[in-house]
């Protein structure tokens, strides 16, 4: 029940195990850790401090206690434990699950060259365990280096072909890495031995998803939560795989159903957050809904970042600016906190700055495309427009439906007056804008500069035409288009 994410069902049961058997310490550890998964450290803090002063020596317990005050914000206290866990009497991976945290508690305090030397010990000590090379294949997802992801998963499963769990996370890795087919037949094989293993069913959604099979991947929610409909845990984790697959709307009112049996939850608050700052119709309620799980739980960089998120959104600059802050001294690791303040800084003015913290989180998370369009941006503003074309190629290669990103990269492309380039992309930017719901507000624009591109051409006309369609009255380009209307035997007849 706790692998599945049931964690309320979970306690129930650990709860139970331990009134049979007080002296059982992995029903003990396991009432404890399902506390930590219910946003309740500080009792779980407590209930393994006990368990410290009665097992010394066991690595599991003190794994736990780190994460337990690392959930309070201790970070001192829980560097103590993961070392402790380290020099218990605890073997395979429980060790390896404390040698990762300490390297990650580093690097987060920007202790990187620690982090570094924390792993490579633990690789050196634990090199013919596949858990080893999970556990890095793990943090490298994590940080958003898919390709040493999918290179430490594959030692794993070399050293245990039967390994399930690497075999999944081999399947997320390449799902990332937009190596769909290969993500789909992972799962095939984790599927084929285990239907129900955790969070199988919301990875196959998001692999719908990136696929473009929307309907398969609303099945996989919907089969995902089939397994206990009314679960609280079940419904927020799977209300949370809707808001990463981009599901807003159908998140939010999950999310809604679960806050009102847990308003005091920061993780249903925060993505809840979230999913509203996806619908983007409301950022007062998405910024409200996301400051008060930071109040629920100051110790989360990731619920800080999104407050800087939605503040950015919204042109609230100080408040942004603050929460971004504290988000990076929560985590110096945190590279979308890096992609964020460099996009408060470009509106700012400081492009030179942006400059620096978005390449910075392109450092720390390789697979955040959408830093490539900021710093586009940021090269253009800068007059370094190879660079902004470079930038914009790679942002579409990772998503090439985004049509605004394709409008962008037209219009760079024909005010350097390479129109044959211009006229490709700008006619796929037109065409992915016709099957949006809302259309967008650079059509108009889009025509025009498509016209341009075509030049005196018979296929202009219609671009000409829809340009004067859609722009705003007193544009200054109108009485251009209407002489090359006229040009083309075609005048304008309307307004």
């Amino acid at each position: 029940l706790y692998r599945a994410g049931r964690y309320s069902e979970a306690l129930a049961r650990f709860a139970a195990a331990i009134q049979v058997d007080p002296d059982e310490l992995t029903a003990a550890v396991g009432a404890a850790k399902t506390k930590i998964a219910l946003e309740k450290p500080r009792d779980a803090s407590a209930m393994l401090g006990r368990l410290r002063e009665v097992h010394p020596r066991a690595t599991l317990v003190h794994y736990w206690y780190g994460r337990a005050e690392e959930a309070l914000g201790n970070r001192d206290e829980a560097e103590k434990a993961y070392r402790a866990a380290i020099a218990g009497d605890g073997s395979g991976t429980e060790v390896v699950q404390a040698y990762v945290a300490l390297a990650t508690l580093m690097n987060q305090q920007g202790r990187t060259e620690e982090a570094q030397k924390t792993l490579a010990t633990a690789k050196e000590r634990l090199s013919d365990l596949p858990e080893i090379y999970r556990a890095l294949g793990q943090l490298a997802l994590a940080q958003g280096r898919y390709e040493q992801a999918l290179a430490d998963f594959g030692d794993a499963l070399q050293r245990n072909p039967e390994d399930l769990s690497s075999r999944f996370y081999l399947g997320v890795a390449l799902r990332h890495s937009r190596k769909l087919d290969q993500a789909a037949e992972a799962f095939d094989r984790v599927s084929k031995v285990d239907r129900d293993y955790p969070g199988l069913a919301i990875e196959r959604g998001l692999l719908y998803e990136a696929s473009g099979r929307t309907e398969e991947a609303l099945k996989a929610y919907e089969g995902a939560l089939a397994k206990a409909p009314d679960d609280p845990d079940l419904m927020l984790r799977v209300g949370c795989g809707r808001v990463a697959a981009g599901h807003a709307e159908q998140a939010a009112e999950l999310l809604r159903k679960v806050l009102s049996q847990r308003p005091n939850s920061a993780e249903t608050n925060h993505c809840l957050g979230r999913a509203l700052l996806a619908e983007g119709s409301n950022l007062a309620l998405a910024l409200r809904t996301l400051k008060r799980a930071v109040d629920l739980d100051p110790n989360r960089a990731e619920y800080f970042l999104y407050v800087g998120w939605a503040a950015n959104e919204a042109g609230r600059v100080v408040e942004a600016e603050s929460a971004l802050k504290q988000a990076l001294a929560l985590d110096q690791g945190l590279a979308d906190a890096y992609w964020q303040r460099g996009v408060l800084r470009y509106r700012q003015g400081a492009v030179k700055d942006a400059v620096k913290d978005l390449t910075r989180a392109l450092e720390l998370n390789p697979g955040r495309y959408e830093v490539h369009a900021a710093l586009a941006d940021c090269y253009y503003d800068l007059g370094r427009e190879g660079e902004a074309l470079a930038h914009w190629r790679l942002a579409i290669q990772a998503q090439p439906q985004n049509a605004t990103w394709r409008y962008r990269l037209g219009r760079l492309l024909q005010q350097n007056q390479r129109s044959a380039e211009a006229r490709a992309e700008l006619e796929k930017a037109l065409a992915l804008a016709d099957e949006a719901e809302q259309p967008p507000t650079w059509m108009w624009e889009a025509h025009r500069l498509l016209a341009q591109a075509i030049g005196t051409q018979p296929a202009a006309a219609k671009h000409w035409q829809a340009f004067l369609r859609l722009s705003p009255a007193g544009n200054v380009y109108r009485e251009e288009a209407k002489r090359e209307l006229v040009k083309l035997g075609q005048p304008w007849d309307g307004l």
